[in-house]
């Protein structure tokens, strides 16, 4: 028995028998998608200040409100690209704590958060995000975010756009 093993799946050392692990063949993807891994590339800091390519403002980002982007046709994302994988990291909020959604643009955001973070953190995390149904697939923006900083203010508990913070969002793949 340890003989035919040894051939077809290892090596005998010591009367141990070591497997030898040989890396399983990839399968081609079956479904309507097809995930293209990209070398991760940032797409946007808005510590920069810069306004968002296609989309609305620069730099840092009030809470409680919509910032929009445009992903496709920048870090080699083909304006073909129906969804993206994405890596959004939140930096030093001033928000006792919240939470980030992401959406589609146009479309609605969800009632759940793609990240929660706490005052002065940095936190990352990674989504799966489709991309919006747009007139100009690389001009216009087809992504969204809203950030909902939050905090007791007056003995309230409140969600105001008073609070801020900075965006990365990098990407690592697209489905088309």
């Amino acid at each position: 028995m340890f003989e035919s093993l040894k051939r077809n799946a290892g090596v005998l050392v010591g009367g141990l028998l070591l497997a030898v692990l040989v890396p399983a063949e990839a399968v081609a993807q079956t479904g309507p998608y097809q995930y293209f891994a990209v070398t991760p590339c940032r797409v946007y800091d808005t510590r920069t200040g810069q306004p968002s390519a296609g989309g609305t403002g620069g730099g840092i980002i009030n809470s409680a409100t919509i910032r929009t982007f445009r992903l496709r046709g920048l870090c080699g994302i083909p304006t073909t690209a129906t969804a993206l994988s994405l890596n959004l990291t939140i930096v030093t909020p001033n928000a006792p704590g919240g939470d980030l959604r992401i959406a589609p643009y146009p479309g609605t955001f969800p009632n759940v958060s793609t990240s929660n973070y706490y005052q002065n953190e940095t936190i990352a995390n990674g989504a799966i995000v489709p991309l919006g149904t747009v007139a100009s697939p690389g001009t216009d923006p087809d992504f969204q975010v809203l950030g909902a900083g939050c905090g007791v203010i007056g003995g309230v508990f409140q969600c105001p756009n008073t609070f801020t913070y900075h965006l990365l969002i990098d990407v690592t793949g697209y489905f088309q």
